[in-house]
């Protein structure tokens, strides 16, 4: 518990002797008006601290960073299409609609975090400035305390060195030890105050510290857990596009050269057939046409299997280019 029980200093005990000088304990207003400004600011502070408490900032921060990790989680877990899943129609296309939908999400989340993180650090310029009012007023309270305490001794010890003889000086001694218990029991008050100004600078303190913690958490993660994640989520999504193409690739290669294999059959058949009935003239044309056909048929399909290729392979490329960004 944070207590204030330093020595005072010159100035302060000057400040004590005229707070005492100036309270008139035969005066009942005098000790009801007796720290009622210190009082008051200690119940003003209160309510501001309440107010501050209130806020749901660091509340809404805690669950914005445990719902952006469990998002972290669900992406994690979903993968990308795994073997002979990831050639089904529209497989891919979904997981990657599903991964920008929740990355959209995901970089809203962090948006929000970061005002999260500016209203916490604001909240903690605040309560610091209350923690220094709350110590300045604790301070005010034990001056006055001290002050009342010693009226009290003096008041005691003035009442023990007079005589009490006649009705008048003990209806005098009368008043006195009811005014001596009316500031008692003010003293008994402000102390209540005291221990609830002490009570409130533990509450700001751990305030602070939990708003800081909040804030240095969100701070990790929009600057390291957020980047690596977008890193590694980037990578295992090129890699798995990278073996889509290669994979469509290597089909397409399959299917041309099955079509090449056909072809040549077709130009070695007619070869054969031509050299069989080179006497026919008609059939000669006809061939002819035919084995243009197969020899333009035969280099579109090398052609069309050129440009396959270097489409995936500038498809790869721009896959890697996005991944090192």
């Amino acid at each position: 518990m944070v207590k204030d029980f330093r020595p005072f200093n010159v100035d302060e005990q000057k400040e004590i002797a005229q707070i005492a000088n100036g309270l008139n304990i035969d005066e009942p207003n005098s000790i009801i008006r007796f720290a009622s400004g210190a009082q008051n600011s200690i119940s003003d502070l209160s309510n501001r601290l309440l107010r501050r408490m209130n806020t749901d900032t660091a509340e809404r921060s805690a669950d914005i960073i445990n719902e952006l990790l469990k998002m972290f989680d669900e992406l994690v877990d979903a993968g990308a299409p795994k073997g002979l899943a990831r050639f089904l129609p529209g497989s891919y296309s979904r997981y990657e609609k599903r991964f920008d939908d929740m990355q959209n999400a995901i970089f809203s989340l962090a948006g929000e975090m970061d005002i999260m993180r500016i209203e916490l650090l604001k909240d903690n310029a605040i309560m610091e400035k209350l923690y220094d009012e709350n110590l300045k007023e604790l301070r005010r309270l034990e001056m006055y305390i001290a002050a009342g305490e010693a009226v009290i001794d003096y008041s005691k010890n003035k009442e023990t060195q007079e005589k009490s003889g006649d009705i008048m000086a003990q209806s005098k001694k009368s008043e006195r030890e009811m005014a001596i218990s009316r500031l008692e029991k003010r003293l008994h008050n402000l102390r209540l105050s005291r221990t609830i100004a002490m009570q409130m600078a533990v509450q700001i303190s751990m305030l602070k510290d939990n708003n800081s913690k909040i804030a240095e958490k969100i701070n990790i993660i929009l600057t390291q857990t957020l980047p690596l994640w977008q890193r590694q989520t980037a990578l295992a999504s090129g890699l798995d596009k990278q073996k889509t193409a290669l994979e469509s690739q290597r089909k397409a290669n399959i299917a041309a050269m099955e079509q090449m294999k056909q072809k040549t059959e077709e130009i070695n058949l007619l070869a054969k057939s031509m050299q069989e009935n080179k006497g026919d003239a008609s059939f000669m044309e006809e061939a002819n046409i035919k084995l243009k056909q197969a020899v333009e048929d035969a280099a579109k399909i090398q052609e069309n299997l050129r440009e396959s290729t270097k489409k995936t392979s500038d498809k790869i490329d721009n896959i890697n280019q996005d991944i090192q960004l």
